[in-house]
């Protein structure tokens, strides 16, 4: 070994000067070789002068994983060809320009089903990471390891209509490799737009597969190596294409957002890209006549600036629902503050929505997209951006709905130490929680309707969550309030039936909303609930752990207290009073939060057939 002028160890190489020029076979002695000193020659060895740099370690792991593929693994029995169902080759005869061919093959075929699967299962669902148009370009440019990656992730979606069970082995077997690959490149800090895309479909398929622990691990370690690559583009490195750059690092983002946003650090980035290219907005439908209800809807088009696309609005939304999980977070922690107060976390969180409601381009609204007007071919042909329109109208209705939680404002910030909230600012979080929650169970039930398939994993995150509003108000005193409840409570619970055949991290949850549910049988009869509250923020804050779909649903911490609550829909004197009203109890003590009123509260509040019918009126509603 000979020292190099920096002071670095740096290899010599094998054979002396004068061997290597004769071509002759070297011996290696050191300091002189014995062909050297039999003719008494002077003997030196010259350094090799090689710098590595990142792109030649990124091709050296490449090569060394393409060799790796190269060797039959003895695991796996047979490998059968997609092209000659009948065959099947041993894998003896499974090897050298065979193997590699055969693999090949394989690759190719599936991933032309791989890219079908994204087009009509995985985009926006829940993100867009590749451009559906040219996307069987690029992953035809790309890295085997983003290439099986792609493909065992495709496979997840397809549930039981995936390939045989040989094709299955092969392709996890090979992202396997992969991820040891990707994952090593990522801990050295390779800043390459393929790593950072690989990363986000490995986080991806753990979160689906409920592997919370890895999903978090991974997610880190993609943010970070997305900062560094961002950081060292914007400083002019070349040939990166923007719009996969803008794709790749939003994507890693909305992951972030949406998966345990409580649990992961915000990074502050230097800098931050430009949002993806927007989708066009599908033709109008021309609607010949408008039901009675929908005369007294104000229609603002002429007034409306045109705001965001509905791209930017998708992303930005999953930023508003990582700001509400971590606020009900603070709030399970006992971070209690006054809601109704202008300087409130709650005021700042109800004026981001606002915000993101009045910066939407008004053809983005659902009385001028009109997705209950048009037909299931109408939708598919413009998927991508139906999509995303209706990835961002559950996740902002999901966002109201829990930041006005009954049991939000009623239970957790009430506190032995202060009086309850103002009656009036009850009312309004009330009245806002039914409302929103019914929208979300609405568009779901459109989609069903219609025959448009949801395939999100974090959309069962969003409907069990709210699920939980019509869990309590299922119990209230006003009958109508209490039938429209246990109606969109069965509709939520269907709807998650049919989504944990594909995804088992909904089991759980499912699991747990049934316990809830078996817990207030006997109920419904005097208006009261008792529960556990560990439960329920299972469903509202879930933590790593509890996003493991080999998490015990009975293992609840022994601080938590049982809690009983009496369920009120009206909390403010009506301004008309009818005869006739229900007696209520004689003793105010015995309410466990006696907010409510005397008398009736189905016909003293007025506004309780209004935020009931709308379910049976379209136009009734206020159009977001």
């Amino acid at each position: 070994m000979a020292d190099s002028l920096d002071g670095q160890v740096q290899s010599s190489r094998r054979s002396c000067e004068n061997c290597r020029r004769k071509k002759t076979k070297c011996t290696g002695e050191r300091p002189v070789c014995s062909f050297c000193q039999r003719l008494q020659q002077k003997c030196y060895y010259l350094p090799r002068d090689r710098k590595r740099s990142q792109d030649t370690d990124f091709g050296v792991h490449q090569k060394k994983w393409a060799l790796k593929r190269r060797t039959p693994t003895p695991s796996v029995a047979t490998l059968r060809s997609p092209g000659r169902r009948g065959e099947i080759n041993s894998p003896a005869k499974a090897v050298g320009s065979a193997w590699v061919d055969t693999e090949n093959d394989l690759l190719s075929n599936m991933l032309d089903l791989a890219v079908t699967v994204h087009d009509e299962r995985m985009n926006f669902q829940p993100i867009s990471l590749f451009c559906p148009r040219v996307l069987r370009d690029t992953l035809a440019k790309a890295p085997h390891f983003l290439q099986w990656t792609f493909l065992s992730l495709s496979i997840m979606y397809l549930g039981s209509d995936t390939p045989d069970l040989s094709t299955r082995e092969a392709v996890k077997r090979h992202s396997a490799s992969a991820r040891v690959v990707v994952t090593q490149l990522a801990a050295e800090g390779t800043p390459k737009l393929e790593i950072s895309q690989c990363l986000c479909l490995i986080a991806l398929a753990h979160i689906l597969a409920g592997e919370g622990g890895l999903a978090w691990m991974t997610l880190g370690l993609a943010s970070r190596l997305e900062v560094l690559r961002i950081s060292q583009q914007e400083q002019g490195e070349p040939g990166v294409d923007s719009e996969a750059s803008s794709r790749c690092y939003w994507s890693i983002r909305s992951l972030e957002n949406v998966f345990a946003p409580q649990s992961i650090p915000r990074l502050q980035d230097l800098y931050t890209p430009a949002y993806p290219t927007d989708m066009q907005a599908p033709e109008p439908v021309i609607v010949k006549t408008r039901q009675q209800a929908a005369y007294d809807l104000a229609f603002m088009d002429d007034e409306c600036i045109q705001g965001s696309g509905i791209y930017a609005h998708s992303i930005r939304v999953m930023a508003s629902w990582r700001d509400v999980s971590k606020y009900l977070h603070s709030i399970r922690h006992g971070n209690i503050d006054k809601p109704w107060l202008p300087t409130s976390k709650f005021a700042e969180l109800t004026q981001q929505l606002y915000e993101l409601e009045n910066n939407l381009d008004y053809k983005h609204c659902f009385r001028n997209a009109r997705l209950n007007d048009r037909s299931l071919d109408a939708l598919h042909k413009d998927r991508e951006y139906w999509r995303c329109w209706m990835l961002y109208q559950l996740r902002f209705h999901a966002c109201s709905a829990l930041l006005n939680h009954p049991f939000v404002h009623l239970v957790a910030l009430r506190s032995a130490n202060r009086s309850s909230a103002p009656r009036s600012f009850l009312q309004i979080t009330v009245d806002q929680a039914l409302y929103h929650s019914s929208w979300v169970i609405r568009l779901i039930n459109m989609c069903l309707e219609v025959g448009f398939s949801i395939y999100d994993p974090f959309t069962s995150d969003i409907v069990v969550a709210v699920a939980t509003v019509p869990w309590i108000m299922q119990y209230a005193r006003d009958s109508k309030v209490a039938a429209r409840s246990k109606e969109n409570l069965s509709q939520c619970r269907n709807f998650l039936s049919t989504l944990s055949q594909l995804w088992p991290r909904v089991v759980q949850k499912l699991a747990t909303l049934d316990q809830l549910q078996s817990l207030t049988d006997c109920a419904a009869a005097q208006n009261t609930i008792s529960f556990e509250p560990a439960q329920l923020w299972q469903l509202l804050d879930p933590s790593i752990t509890e996003l493991s779909a080999q998490r015990n649903a009975s293992s609840l911490s022994a601080s938590d207290r049982s809690t009983t609550m009496r369920v009120h829909t009206t909390f403010i004197h009506p301004l008309v009073e009818k005869e006739g009203a229900d007696e209520v109890p004689k003793v105010a003590s015995e309410t466990p939060f006696p907010l409510g009123l005397p008398g009736d509260t189905s016909q003293q509040f007025l506004f309780d057939d209004f935020f009931m019918q709308p379910l049976n009126l379209d136009q009734v509603w206020i159009d977001l």
